[in-house]
């Protein structure tokens, strides 16, 4: 990250206190100054407010309060407050997970289009991994605070390596019957285990489905697996002693055996 980016910051739903008497442009303006009263907005101010609502698309809700304002439109204000520094590089942390379908699809589209037209970069944090899919270009899966692979998103999503990031996959329908018919998900066993406390080697192999298939070798529980380049593709990085060719087979019974088998030849070649 160079130094002195300017970084703004879209949370997973507006800390404003809705009840608050405040209008939307000097919510704006209060983020701007980083006041905790009421400010004195100048012509100036207000010239500048409405070229961020105006890029939103919600010109017209400036003089409204923020009480009166619906869930899409209030996640339209955390990214105009966001926008208000004028950054070039957002973190937005879940910034959708709180909305219903329809919105959640605006809310990532106006995002799309922000970062086209604004020229932003994003660190776009989320548990569905359809979605990082939409707005991302690249896709970093973590499991207990570790990042455990990380690839190109379209590869990710269709071809995974980590044993983790297949058994996310397989919980996100497929929109076609005869695919999806012979997809069956996989259930990861066990309690997820405290971060502060991660077990021994690899963390995620108390609950891995591959290292069962793979007779529970030794190795998993004795030796923390670094996240390197994949064998298969130098754009992928994984940490997995046993990372898989075919990824997107092992979304079914039988090709997860056969990917299980793969992988354990590969490891002894």
């Amino acid at each position: 990250m160079q130094p002195g980016l300017t970084i703004g910051y879209v949370p997973q739903i507006e800390t404003v206190d809705w009840y608050f008497p405040v209008t939307v442009e000097e919510v704006i303006v209060m983020t701007r100054t980083n006041s905790k009263w009421w400010p004195r907005i100048t012509p100036a101010e207000r010239i500048e407010v409405r070229e961020v609502l105006e890029k939103l698309g919600i010109a017209d809700v400036a003089n409204r309060h923020i009480r009166e304002l619906s869930g899409g439109q209030r996640q339209r204000i955390s990214i105009a407050r966001a926008l208000a520094s004028n950054p070039e590089f957002l973190v937005c942390d879940e910034p959708t997970s709180a909305l219903d379908v329809s919105v959640q699809a605006q809310i990532l589209n106006l995002l799309a289009e922000l970062r086209q037209r604004l020229g932003l970069a994003y660190l776009f944090i989320a548990h569905d991994l359809s979605v990082v899919r939409h707005i991302s270009d690249r896709t970093a899966v973590m499991y207990l605070g570790k990042i455990v692979e990380v690839a190109p998103s379209a590869e990710l999503n269709s071809s995974p390596v980590h044993p983790y990031s297949i058994a996310l996959l397989s919980a996100v329908p497929i929109p076609d019957p005869a695919i999806e018919k012979k997809r069956k998900r996989i259930i990861l066993k066990g309690d997820v285990p405290s971060p502060s406390n991660p077990p021994s080697g690899c963390a995620f192999q108390t609950r891995c489905w591959l290292k069962e298939k793979l007779g529970n070798p030794e190795r998993c529980a004795t030796e923390e697996p670094p996240l390197a380049a994949s064998p298969r593709d130098l754009d992928v990085a994984v940490a997995c002693h046993f990372p898989l060719e075919d990824g997107a087979a092992a979304t079914t019974k039988v090709g997860r055996t056969a990917a299980a088998a793969s992988s354990k030849a590969q490891s002894k070649a």
